[in-house]
């Protein structure tokens, strides 16, 4: 009896309490002058109320839902779609249900917040996961489905910011048509996905850094090619038309030609997240402008076959191999959606990147930073023999942090590395 009444009095609403205050007013009345008109319209409001109550009820009895996400990984500034199946197995239409969750980012500790839909816009609206705050519901409207029908909608979120993303918190309203009762029911539906950050603003920043002769180192690999690399001995499963003959004679035993494929291009990238030199809120913050900056250099690079490894310092330090192919690429991405400010060094980062790397790769360091680390880390890479080149991602001018970026330019070029300045609105 005790929980009968707890889940009764949960889904009274304001507006039923103040409803629920007016019937009680109206009887008092009714009682003390006696009047058969007032007994008749408390009687009324008791009414309506209770059938309210009985309506919200059945609101959501019959009624089920399945959510899922579609497969893959989003780029920020993409829409996702978010499928929704309903059945109602019950005797009534359902209609003015709403479907509510919690959408967080756990990267940067970020909730979502619906935006209002504009003229001409059906439901449900889409979501903006941009808005800060601890914890913020989105709700929406969900299609009318008549008795024994099956409904499919889509629910297309707009996710502007990169990161680790969670929703949970899922679960259906219903309530009766007058809004004096709400019933709530869990669905269930937890789910996490990473958004992706942009690489395809900042491909002019490859173009001229490949111009500038920035970016670009080539080597010879052994592999499948066309051009003779050496001789080894013969394995399982070689092909025999590429035994060379005379030095099996010569040795007594098979051996077989490698050959060239060709020259690759290998590049080191170290992207500079120490928090002491960020600036800005996401989207449009230092950070965010590195991490697409660094993609788009990644991404170019892999369009052309090349190879590239990439050190992040900020939050820890995360280093991926000198690979090659969309999957490293992927890789590399999911670790930019990830990555944080932090109080990482950039030295140590620079020289275990730097271990990963053959002499004759480039070297391109992405900062905002204006410390001795920077021109320590160049110094570092240069003494390998590799072609250096730095983009600097200032602050907008006028700033302390931006005057001291443009003297560390003048320093670098100075000093013979060539340097890309990003500025705000060049994307």
């Amino acid at each position: 009896m005790r929980r009968f009444l707890k889940r009764l009095f949960s889904s009274f609403t304001l507006r039923a309490w103040l409803w629920l205050l007016t019937v009680a007013w109206l009887y008092a009345v009714a009682v003390v002058n006696d009047l058969p008109s007032t007994h008749l319209l408390w009687a009324s409001f008791a009414a309506v109320l209770i059938i309210c109550l009985l309506l919200s009820r059945a609101a959501l009895s019959g009624l089920s839902v399945r959510v899922r996400l579609p497969e893959g990984r989003p780029v920020a500034g993409s829409t996702l779609p978010l499928d929704v199946e309903l059945r109602n197995e019950g005797s009534f239409t359902k209609s003015g249900v709403l479907l509510e969750w919690e959408a967080k980012n756990e990267t940067f500790d970020l909730c979502i917040t619906p935006r209002p839909a504009s003229e001409g816009e059906s439901l449900p609206r889409i979501l903006r996961l941009e808005a800060p705050g601890a914890r913020n519901m989105a709700r929406f409207l969900l299609p009318t489905v008549p008795p024994g029908a099956r409904v499919e909608a889509s629910i297309p979120l707009e996710v502007t910011l990169r990161g680790l993303w969670r929703i949970k918190g899922t679960r259906l309203i219903g309530g009766d048509p007058l809004g004096l009762f709400r019933v709530v029911r869990e669905v269930g539906f937890k789910a996490s996905f990473v958004v992706l950050p942009r690489h395809d603003l900042y491909r002019w920043v490859d173009e001229e850094a490949s111009a500038m002769a920035m970016g670009v180192a080539a080597v010879r690999l052994p592999g499948a090619g066309d051009e003779f690399h050496s001789l080894r001995p013969y394995e399982p499963g070689d092909d025999l038309k590429k035994v060379h003959w005379r030095a099996t004679a010569k040795v007594g035993r098979l051996v077989v030609k490698t050959f060239e494929r060709g020259r690759e291009e290998q590049r080191l990238v170290v992207l500079d997240l120490r928090e002491e030199f960020e600036w800005g809120r996401p989207p449009r913050s230092g950070e965010e402008r590195k991490v697409e900056v660094t993609a788009s250099l990644l991404h170019e690079t892999t369009r052309r076959g090349g190879h590239f490894a990439l050190a992040i310092v900020g939050k820890g330090t995360v280093l991926l191999p000198m690979e090659a192919g969309r999957g490293h690429f992927l890789s590399a991405l999911e670790a930019l959606a990830l990555s944080r400010p932090g109080r990482g060094s950039l030295r140590e980062a620079t020289l275990r990147g730097l271990a990963l790397c053959p002499r004759g790769a480039s070297f391109v360091l992405v900062t905002s930073a204006y410390d001795d680390e920077v021109l320590i880390a160049i110094e570092g890479a240069r003494a390998r023999g590799m072609a250096v080149s730095c983009v600097l991602v200032p602050p907008p001018e006028g700033s302390e942090h931006s005057l001291r970026c443009e003297a560390l330019a003048t320093t670098l070029v100075e000093g013979g590395c060539p340097v890309i300045v990003v500025r705000e609105g060049q994307g």
